[in-house]
């Protein structure tokens, strides 16, 4: 029995082996790299290109650009277009004190403007005989100055008063120069850097209808610039005609009064009734036909 068994074993070992001897050999991949069909490896170069490409999106959105600045709108200075007539205009202060060439100022056939001190003897007269010429009316309103205030007269108004005070003595000013158009300040160094002061005057300005021009005795003056926040009609001084009282030196500032005109388009001078003043102005004024240069009344003048 144990002897059969050992045969029906061994018998069973051959079989099994002569059947494994007809089957064929397995190709096993991963031990013939060689051999492995190119469909199982990665695509080739060509195959490559015929990929559909995809694009890889980022997955956060561009952040938009910043808008560009906006710059502010300044207020308008109203220069004239280059198209236009380069314009004058002229102020003659310190009127009242009824001076030998006053009346002749106001005779002169130009829009000159007469500025008149308030409270003096001719005030009401000089006022009333300029707007008789159809001339432009000022209130030379006296303003404290920072060295001497020997020369401001009545009427003034200081740094050290208070509002009301300031607006009492304005209002009593206006009374004594009858039909005023605008105000300009006489003096008023100190006053025209004042924040107080200057709001005053402008307040004061707007209430009556008036324009505002800052005669630019102080290199930081704001009273033009509080005119300008204010809406109020303003301007201010391009040259003193008079500050050296001889005919050839008003002369040269007459002629840098025509220079400025021409390079800004427009240029505002001021002066005085002297003897010297009328004689230039008398000389050059017919000349400004040539020159191209119109002259303007300064109501028209602080619009433009």
């Amino acid at each position: 029995m144990r002897l059969t068994s050992i045969v029906v074993l061994v018998g069973l070992i051959i079989l099994l082996g002569f059947w494994f001897g007809c089957q064929k050999p397995v190709k096993h991949y991963l031990h013939s790299p060689k051999k492995v069909p190119t469909s199982v490896l990665s695509p080739s170069p060509t195959e490559k290109h015929k990929e559909k490409k995809v694009s890889l999106k980022p997955l956060v959105k561009s952040i938009p650009k910043k808008p560009a600045a906006i710059k502010p709108v300044l207020p308008s200075i109203n220069k004239p277009t280059l198209s236009e007539e380069p314009i004058i205009s002229i102020i003659i202060d310190d009127f009242g004190n009824n001076q030998p060439s006053e009346e002749a100022l106001i005779a002169l056939p130009y829009p000159i403007a007469i500025s008149v001190l308030p409270h003096l003897a001719f005030s009401k007269s000089m006022a009333l005989k300029a707007a008789a010429e159809e001339k432009p009316v000022l209130l030379h309103l006296p303003v404290e100055a920072i060295h001497s205030n020997e020369y401001l007269g009545p009427g003034a108004i200081f740094t050290g008063m208070t509002k009301d005070e300031m607006i009492q003595i304005i209002d009593g000013d206006l009374e004594t120069v009858p039909g005023v158009d605008g105000v300009n300040n006489h003096l008023g160094s100190k006053g025209t850097t004042d924040p107080l002061v200057t709001e005053t005057i402008v307040e004061e300005a707007k209430l009556h209808h008036l324009f505002v021009v800052d005669s630019l005795t102080a290199p930081y003056s704001i009273l033009y610039l509080k005119a300008r926040e204010a809406g109020v009609p303003e301007a201010e001084r391009d040259v003193f005609l008079d500050n050296v009282m001889t005919e050839d030196a008003i002369t040269k500032q007459f002629e840098e009064l025509i220079s400025i005109a021409k390079k800004n388009g427009k240029a505002l001078a001021i002066g005085h009734p002297y003897a010297a003043t009328l004689h230039v102005l008398q000389a050059q004024l017919p000349k400004l036909t040539d020159e191209k240069i119109k002259i303007v009344p300064v109501t028209e003048y602080v619009n433009r």
